[in-house]
Parts: structure tokens; C-alpha cells; sequence
């Protein structure tokens, strides 16, 4: 194998560190240099589920492959500098996937009694691929994590989003020991996309999430249910403590308020406090009753509720 074609690879030079002249370590370069070109035509299989990882591990230089479960479902894709099979140099467990060949394939490969070869002839070996699996591992919980987070989170204000709400109102907020419950809605989201566009709306919706953030802890979860509702939940609180968070995030939106950039943020809300046992659905429609009161009284003459 060209150890040229492989270093050219963003992921290779990532994880063998690999700085930007090009410059190899000697734990680098041997390792490297004993891996060997193999090529898998369409369809073809590279690993197997199930069978022993004696051929070690691949790095793909062109093509593509497909990654299937035990039960044989699509499960992920792999393409150019994607490395394959890394542990079966240094654990004897079996192949925990099938990946195959969905257009030509070249890999460089490196089979496990290769590997232990050269990492007894040079003791750096062993160190370039454990730097190299924790680089991998630091970057795909990474990668993790940020999947999560945007699947959590509503992509405009940074707040928690309605899937999120869901998944906590199936176990954790109907069966808490006291609740507070922040029903809010924004009054003049539509007016104001009609009249200055949805640049000015974003802005407003972004400064009211700004207004629920400043008091949002461990605790206190805030979540954008779509377009101009918001909603807060307090755990575990006192009456008391409910309303201390309803008085500081009034101030806090105050505040937000007082600079001056033309966009005046109008939340009206709905807080109800209940100690356990409580009916969620219950308080919920109360809380959302109450906040509509509250929109009422905080519409000017002539604006339009809704």
C-alpha cells in the first residue's frame, strides 16, 4: 500500500497526528507501511458478523460500504478514510457487524498477526493505534453527544424542544413530588412577521426563550413547544419557589426589554403549583386557561388575541 494515498486521508492525518507537512512518526510510518492494498467489488463482503477478526483492521481509501446488524438491517454507511474494525487488533471478540462493499472498494488493511508482528519490533506500534482508538472514541462520543442534542433541542432558541417535553411527560413530570407548571404563549408573533418579516419574529421568539433560559437549572426545564408557545417546568418546588422563578423571569424579560432594539416581547402566562397526587392533564389545562386570561388582560385596545 502507497502510504502516500493513505496520509492524504482527513481522518488518517487526524487520528495518527499527522501535522500539516506531512511529517510521520516512526510508530506512525511502520504502522502505516505494513498495511496492505486489498480491493471488494460491489456487494462483496469485507467483515462478517459473527466470525473471528483475524484479518484485523481496514481503512477505506475510495468507495463506499454498508454496515448491517445480525439481523441483516441497513445500519449505517461508510465511505473514504472510514476505518473499520480497529479492536480486532487488540481483543479477541468477534465481528459485531457485516459491512460490504455498495460500489468498488479499495481498503488498506492490517491483519491482527501483522500488527503484532511489527509491535514487537517496535514498541511505539502498540501506542500510535491505542492514541488512535481514543481519538476515534473521544470523537464518535462527540459526534453522540450532538446528535442528542439536536435531537432535543429547538434549533432556533437553544431551548429544550416538544420531543424532548414528550419524553419527560411519559415517566418524570406526571409523578413528581410538587410541580410548577409556566403555560406561555407570545402575543404578536404573526403581527410582527407581517409587518417587519420573520427575521424581526425570530428575534422576538429568541428573546423570549432568552427570558426563560435566565432561570432555567437543574430543576427548571424550558422548552419551545412550536411556533410562539413556550413552556417551564419547576420540579420538586415549593408554592414559594414558583413564585420566586415567576418574579425573576418577569425581571429578567424587563430587562431584556429595556434595550432598546425595537422588539418588545409581550409573554403572557399561566402558573399553576400543585403537590402531589396531582392529575397532570389537569393542571395543565388549568395552566393553559390561565395564561389565556393573562393574554387577555396584557392585549391592547384593538389588538387582535389569538
Amino acid at each position: 500500500m502507497q502510504i502516500e494515498e493513505l496520509t492524504k486521508l482527513t481522518t488518517v492525518r487526524r487520528f495518527f497526528d499527522i501535522d500539516e507537512s506531512g511529517v510521520l512518526t516512526d510508530g506512525t510510518r511502520a504502522f502505516l507501511e505494513a498495511m496492505v492494498e486489498k480491493k471488494y467489488a460491489a456487494g462483496e463482503v469485507i467483515v462478517s458478523y459473527g466470525k473471528e477478526p483475524d484479518d484485523g483492521m481496514y481503512i477505506i481509501v475510495s468507495g463506499s460500504a454498508n454496515v448491517y446488524n445480525k439481523e441483516g438491517e441497513l445500519i449505517s454507511e461508510l465511505h473514504e478514510g472510514d476505518i473499520i474494525g480497529e479492536l480486532a487488533l487488540i481483543n479477541e471478540d468477534v465481528r459485531k457487524a457485516t459491512v460490504s462493499a455498495s460500489e468498488e472498494v479499495v481498503c488498506a488493511n492490517i491483519a491482527k498477526d501483522d500488527f503484532y508482528d511489527i509491535a514487537n519490533s517496535n514498541r511505539k506500534i502498540l501506542g500510535v493505534l491505542l492514541n488512535m482508538l481514543y481519538k476515534k472514541t473521544t470523537q464518535l462520543v462527540t459526534e453522540r453527544n450532538a446528535i442528542i442534542y439536536e435531537s432535543e433541542h429547538d434549533q432556533l432558541t437553544g431551548l429544550y424542544n416538544k420531543g424532548k417535553y414528550l419524553s419527560m411527560l411519559k415517566e418524570t413530570f406526571p409523578n413528581l413530588d410538587s410541580i410548577g407548571i409556566f403555560n406561555m404563549d407570545v402575543n404578536n408573533l404573526k403581527k410582527l412577521n407581517d409587518t417587519f418579516g420573520h427575521e424581526a419574529g425570530d428575534k422576538l421568539l429568541i428573546k423570549a426563550a432568552d427570558s426563560i433560559r435566565a432561570v432555567t437549572n437543574q430543576k427548571i426545564y424550558g422548552f419551545r413547544m412550536g411556533g410562539d408557545e413556550y413552556l417551564m417546568i419547576a420540579m420538586n418546588v415549593t408554592e414559594a419557589e414558583v413564585n420566586n422563578i415567576k418574579a425573576n423571569w418577569e425581571a429578567e424579560l424587563k430587562r431584556l426589554n429595556s434595550v432598546n432594539d425595537g422588539i418588545e416581547c409581550v409573554i403572557a402566562v399561566g402558573v399553576v403549583y400543585a403537590e402531589k397526587p396531582y392529575d397532570y392533564a389537569e393542571i395543565f389545562k388549568r395552566a393553559d386557561e390561565l395564561m389565556y386570561e393573562d393574554k387577555k388582560m396584557k392585549k391592547k385596545p384593538g389588538e387582535e388575541i389569538r
